[in-house]
């Protein structure tokens, strides 16, 4: 299932991680002036969790509520 999660702080950080985790293709939206999400999209952990290669990052909403 190809799901978006709308956010990347801690809550929305671990809904995504998990929802990866258990099989789903999964795209984190993230403002791109964010320092929190610019972190987040260059290191891909966010200090607690590490997320997979194939998670996507996006600062376009359009493409976030697509889940392309």
């Amino acid at each position: 299932m190809k799901i978006s999660v709308l956010g990347c702080g801690r809550w929305g950080g671990f809904i995504a991680w998990y929802l990866r985790h258990i099989g789903n293709d999964v795209t984190i939206y993230g403002l791109e002036e964010d320092p929190g999400y610019q972190s987040l999209k260059s290191t891909r952990t966010n200090g607690i969790l590490t997320y997979d290669d194939d998670v996507k990052f996006t600062s376009s909403l359009k493409e976030a509520s697509t889940a392309q």
